[in-house]
């Protein structure tokens, strides 16, 4: 090796360590309760790819502390506590971790919101978290609302985004329904009027591009063509004569497999007047065997395919399961997310 060459490489090495240096800083953080409360947790509440250099799972150390690593020490992150509870377990509403975390205090809301409360409230981000979760205690009065009443809660995000611009808790809530919902035209309402300061950050461009690339897959538009493993392709080939439903599911996934033995009985009935059903699963690897099995298990008879990892259902933000689209014969959206009881309605209607 000549020594230019050596040089080259000791450069492109501390550059590599600068940059670590650079974009990740360990935050020690405190969470205080009431009672002794064991084997807490906390875990990231958005995809891993807003995590790149950060953490996102975290345990408590023996010093009752819990260590993140940030890599934007300017930007918080969103996170949540949960620890058993009962024969179950307890979870908080998500809280923000930036350089300046020091504490949190557990705490319940009136309405049965389990808030992890920031101790330090000098900054603007800390104040604004307080200030958000007041707002949506106030206007929802319930967990089930919060957890199941989608548009109600993207209503008062809208609402709240219209003075509060440079709220990260709301962009991070946002990011938190796309991902739980997938697109609705409210979200870009939303994030239109959010702060320069998170629209162009880091965070605020891969969720702006993670919007757009969803929007290519709504109700109106035609469904895409998509590679799967071995190369095999979704496209009109496959498609009904009729209607076809996509379904996407994974096989340890307990309410995808609960739906089966009712698409069984619908395919067997409409079939052969133009029905057809391609199942995608997202699979991880190691869990292709289990795929097959539950297939061969289940009978299921209409063309099933494999989308090893997720791959390709990721680049278009599907990440709830099941998720399903309804296609006409020219492969154009219909319908989004039938559950089997509708499906079964419509098909009534429309398959004589």
């Amino acid at each position: 090796m000549n020594y230019k060459a050596y040089l080259h490489i000791i450069f492109i090495m501390m550059c590599s360590f600068l940059s670590n240096q650079l974009f990740s800083q360990e935050v020690l953080v405190k969470i205080i309760t009431d009672s002794i409360i064991n084997n807490k947790k906390i875990g990231g509440i958005v995809n891993d790819e807003y995590y790149k250099n950060s953490s996102k799972h975290i345990k408590e150390n023996d010093k009752g502390l819990f260590s993140f690593q940030v890599r934007d020490s300017k930007f918080p992150l969103p996170y949540a506590l949960s620890f058993p509870k009962g024969e179950g377990f307890a979870m908080t509403l998500p809280f923000l971790v930036d350089k300046n975390s020091a504490s949190f205090k557990l705490r319940y809301l009136d309405s049965g919101f389990l808030l992890l409360e920031p101790q330090t409230i000098q900054n603007e981000n800390a104040k604004d978290e307080i200030k958000f979760y007041e707002f949506i205690n106030r206007r929802l009065k319930s967990l089930e609302s919060y957890y199941y009443k989608n548009k109600e809660l993207d209503q008062l995000l809208l609402e709240y985004s219209k003075k509060n611009k440079n709220s990260y808790i709301l962009f991070w809530t946002l990011v938190r329904q796309f991902e739980l919902k997938s697109y609705n035209e409210v979200y870009d309402d939303i994030f239109n009027n959010l702060s320069n300061n998170i629209k162009k950050s880091i965070y605020g461009r891969v969720f702006y591009h993670n919007l757009t690339e969803s929007k290519k897959i709504i109700i109106g538009r035609e469904f895409p063509e998509l590679v799967l493993s071995g190369q095999k392709t979704i496209n009109p080939s496959l498609y009904g004569k009729q209607f076809t439903l996509i379904d996407f599911w994974f096989s340890h996934c307990a309410p995808c497999i609960e739906d089966l033995p009712k698409y069984k009985k619908l395919y067997a009935k409409y079939k052969d007047k133009g029905f057809e059903i391609v199942g995608i699963s997202t699979d991880v690897t190691q869990a292709k065997d289990n795929w097959g099995k539950v297939i061969r298990d289940k009978q299921l008879d209409w063309q099933n395919l494999l989308d090893e990892n997720g791959v390709e259902s990721t680049k278009y933000d599907i990440n709830k399961f099941p998720t399903t689209f309804l296609l006409d014969s020219d492969g154009i959206i219909i319908k989004k997310d039938l559950s089997p009881e509708e499906l079964e309605i419509f098909l009534e209607g429309n398959l004589k």
